[in-house]
Parts: C-alpha cells; structure tokens; sequence
C-alpha cells in the first residue's frame, strides 16, 4: 500500500477480501511490529472474522512456502523480503498479543474507544453499551402506553392516533407503532430529525387533509360531470375503447376510488388521452355519432383529469403518505424522555448512542489523544464495505485518516457504490462517489484510485449480462425526475466498471428473466392487496413457482 489513501473501487467477486489481505501483508511482512498500528474495520461480524481468518490463513501458508498466488503477488512490491520467515515471525507476534490484531466491526471499534474515553465525557465508568437495541425498544414502549394512563395530555393524543388507525382499517392496536417511530429516532437520520410540537403536527395535518381533500373532490366533479354526459347520451362507459379498462370506464371510476393508486391512467387510458383515435375500436370506426360524443364531451375531461394528475398528484400522494405516520411524531418527545430515563436506570448507552457521542469530542487537534486512549497509535487504516459508511461514522474516522496521512502513512478504502445496502441506516452513498475527496481536498495528490476489474465468482456469460445491464442503467435513469438522488446514482452505475472474466470461468453461465403480468385489482404488496389477506400476492407466488 502506498503512502496515501488508496480508493479501491470493485463490484462483486472481484477479489476484494484478497485485496484488503494482501496490503495487511504488505505492511507487516516488511515491517512486523507495526501489526500493532494498523487498525482494520469492516461492517458485520461476519466479514470481520472472514478477514481476521484470511490473514492467519495467508501467514500460515506463506510460512510453510505456500499459497503460491499470494506470495507472487507480495513478491512484486516485497522484493528481497524473505517472505516465509518474516511470515512465521508476524504469526508469532500477532498470536502472543491477539487483542492488538485489530480487524473489528466499526461498531465494535466505536465502543471500544467510547469505554476509553468515559472519564472525558463524564460517563460512568461501569457503563454498558447495548448491541441489541430490540429490547430497549421494547421496554420503551411499554413505558410509554403504561405512562398514558397518568398523562392526560399523551393518552389523548394516543387515542387520537388509535381512531386514525380505525379509519384506514389499519385496527387498533398501535404498539407496533410506536415500536417502529422509536426505532427510527435511534438511526442516524432520526436523531437529526427536530421534534415538532403537537400544535405544529395538528396545523400539519389539517394542511395536508385539506390537500388531499381538494383534489379528491375535484376528481369526483369530473367523474360527476363525465355520469351527466352519459346519463344524457346513448353510451355506456364500458361501449368505448378497452371497456372496463378503458378510458370511458376510467372517468366513472374516479368518482370513488378505494386506493389513491386507482387515479393512475392505464396505458390504454394515456393513449385515449393523447389520441382521439384511441377512444374508439375498430369496430365503431364509421359510428360518427360515438366519435363525436367522445371528442366533444368525454376528451375534455379526460385531459382535466390528466392536468390535475400532472400537476396534483404527487403532492397528493405525498400528502397521503405522511398523513398516515404523522400522528406518530407527536410521541417523539415523550420517547426521547423515556429513552433517556432507561439509559439511567440501567446504566447503558445504545450501540447507536456511540458515533453520536463521539462525534460531540472528536476533533482534528484532539486526534493523537482520542485515538491513543484505544491502546494504539494507529498508522494505517483499511476500511472495507465503505460504501454503507454514514456520515457520523465517517466523521469521526475522518481525523484518524488525516493523522495518518499527515503523519506519511496510509488509508486503504474499499467499496462499490452499487451494493450500498445500508442507506436505511445512515449509509451515504457520495461518500465513495465524491465525498472523500471533498473531505480531503489537502492530500489530493496523495489520493489514489485503483479498480478491481476482473470478476472471480461469476461465469462469462452472467459478467457480460451485467455489464450491458449496468451500461444501460444510467440512461434509463434519465426518465426518473422524481429521485433526488439522481446524479448521485448515474454516478454510481455509470462509472465505467465493467467487470472482466476470469480464465476459470470462460463458460457455463446462464442468465433467464421472466416477466410477470399482474392480475386486474391486484395491489403491489401483500399488505395492500385486499384479495390475497393472509397470503402472498399471485404475483409472488408466480414468481416462487419460476424460481422452483
């Protein structure tokens, strides 16, 4: 690994954990007491001890003059380093001081560091630090409903967010409820989120009930307006272009719809809508007085119901969206007290407390300290999986990397924007993209970026599918106004990665995609899809059928 921060950049099977080893190699094998002053983090225990067992692994090999493919390769940028023996010597030393082997999840490093640092930040010294946050949530929770009953001012608003429940036929019972809003404050993003008072969610509401009372009571005065024209004509709805699917059946259906989803137009719909040609069939070709009903009467509402769709229906949707969970954050504060009082009495902090605690004392000037309170002066970093880092955890390793490039050692980071997996968690996908650079504007000629080109696991046949997938993707992006993240995305798939194959794997892949058409009335998802309670949708169970 050279001085400087190399910028791995690789997709899937392409010798990533290989790569990682080897530059751990590389530091040791030339210099075996610095296995002390590299610290490896990664992002599940899994991949942690995965890492941890290929580097004793390669040490044992290498020791006993095998491993031929690591060792040519260590011997490219190790010349005249007499590889066995300095392996069977780091071996030695790593065994005989194992807590110094420092290959950990990011998470178990951030606790480590928080212990270290109780007495600066005022923490009792016997704190525990809480790796499974369920049963926090849990106990809240139930302090929460237990603590309606002596609050007057929680059980009304409890009973409140109960009949809004009861309206949507969603039931009554609101524990899973509260479960998920106070799951939510322990992410990252939540715990950024500012508590609105429940006067300012009440004003809310009522803004967006109106929102979505307006547009509704608009769609329902064309549908009335389409019934008149019929009702006064010889036509029914159904006797135009695609009958219940068509667009004379559409403007009577929006009357009353039992899903916002129902205001969408079909595609037969969205033709009759930019073609006057598309109302009628074939069969009705020469029946002037129908085309002439449809052109003067049914056409220009059709385009009212378009205009307002073009205009109104995101906000709508939006609208509705929120609606259904905004009652919910008028427990917030209550839940921030509680979360606090169970801190208290049990003497812990959450896993998730610990970036956000850190984060308040980490400074560029208090780095050398912070980090030395660990038992280590860190020199080298390699960072696997970057692209499910958060911001709060690249922010508190950030001064690390700057101490050590300052320092004239070195950063390894690992990561393909592509699998970024976590961003439910906090996982900021420009941070590969472009914000490292950004952060580190003062070492950029000391940055590098390498790509990991060649795919080990996959046969030909699947790389060069994914290759063209990955190739049209960013195109296809361009049609899609509604994500913010668009350029970050176009970045991500469009970086020009493509994955080369392996001599092993010339031959033998297979790639099949089968569409699946879904059943009229029938919902997305399982939840939503009233013919199918308690099942899955046929869609799904279609799909579990190919895939048998």
């Amino acid at each position: 690994m050279e001085n400087g921060l190399t910028i791995y950049k690789s997709s899937a099977g392409s010798g990533k954990t290989f790569t990682l080893v080897r530059e751990y190699l590389k530091i040791v094998l030339r210099q075996p007491e610095e296995y002390r002053h590299i610290l490896a983090i990664t992002f599940t225990n899994k991949a942690a001890e995965e890492m941890k067992n290929r580097v004793i692994e390669a040490l044992v090999e290498i020791g006993n003059d095998e491993g031929k493919d690591m060792q040519q390769e260590l011997a490219k940028t190790l010349p005249g380093v007499p590889l066995a023996e300095r392996a069977r010597l780091v071996l030695k030393l790593i065994l005989h001081d194992y807590p110094s082997f420092a290959v950990s999840t990011i998470d178990s490093f951030f606790k480590r560091l928080l212990r270290s640092l109780a007495r600066e930040i005022h923490l009792p010294l016997r704190v525990e630090v809480q790796l499974q946050e369920d049963d926090a949530v849990l106990e809240v929770t139930d302090r929460l409903l237990h603590q309606a009953g002596n609050d007057k001012e929680l059980s009304g608003w409890l009973e409140r967010l109960i009949l809004k429940k009861m309206e949507e036929d969603k039931g009554w019972n609101i524990e899973k409820d509260i479960e998920w809003i106070a799951k939510e404050m322990l992410k990252e993003r939540g715990s950024k989120a500012e508590a609105l008072s429940r006067d300012d969610i009440h004003r809310l509401i009522r803004i967006l009930s109106e929102k979505r009372k307006t547009f509704e009571a608009a769609m329902r005065d064309i549908s009335r307006r389409a019934a008149e024209a019929f009702h006064q004509s010889s036509f029914e709805p159904f006797e135009f272009f695609q009958g219940n699917k068509g667009p004379g059946a559409y403007l009577v259906k929006i009357a009353k719809v039992k899903d916002p989803t129902d205001y969408e137009m079909n595609s037969y719909v969205v033709k009759a809508r930019a073609s006057l040609d598309s109302w009628i069939s074939k069969k009705d070709s020469k029946n002037e007085a129908k085309k002439s009903f449809a052109a003067d009467c049914l056409a220009p509402l059709l385009e009212d119901a378009g205009r307002l769709l073009d205009n109104d229906y995101r906000a709508y949707i939006s609208a509705i969206q929120v609606l259904r969970t905004l009652y919910l954050f008028g427990i917030i504060n209550d839940l921030t007290r509680i979360f606090s009082e169970y801190r208290k009495e049990n003497n812990q902090i959450l896993i998730s407390d610990t970036p956000k605690l850190l984060q308040e004392i980490i400074t560029g000037d208090d780095t050398p300290f912070i980090y030395e309170k660990t038992g280590n002066k860190y020199k080298y970093l390699l960072i696997d999986e970057f692209q499910d880092t958060s911001e709060v955890q690249w922010k508190n390793l950030l001064p690390l990397i700057i101490n050590s490039l300052g320092s004239g050692y070195s950063a390894l980071i690992v990561g393909d924007a592509k699998q970024s997996i976590y961003r439910w968690r906090g996982g900021e996908l420009q941070l590969l993209l472009k914000g490292v650079r950004k952060h580190l504007q003062v070492f950029e000629e000391s940055i590098h970026e390498e790509k990991l080109e060649t795919n080990y696991r996959s046969k030909k046949e699947i790389i060069e599918f994914n290759n063209r997938l990955f190739a049209a993707i960013p195109e296809q992006l361009e049609s899609l106004e509604e994500l913010n993240d668009l350029s970050l995305l176009k970045l991500a798939y469009g970086d020009g990665l493509n994955q080369l194959t392996a001599a092993k794997n010339n031959s033998g892949g297979y790639v099949e995609i089968r569409y699946i058409a879904k059943e009229d009335g029938e919902k997305d998802s399982d939840e939503d899809n009233e013919a199918g309670k308690g099942k899955k949708s046929p869609w799904k169970e279609k799909a579990l059928q190919h895939t048998l």
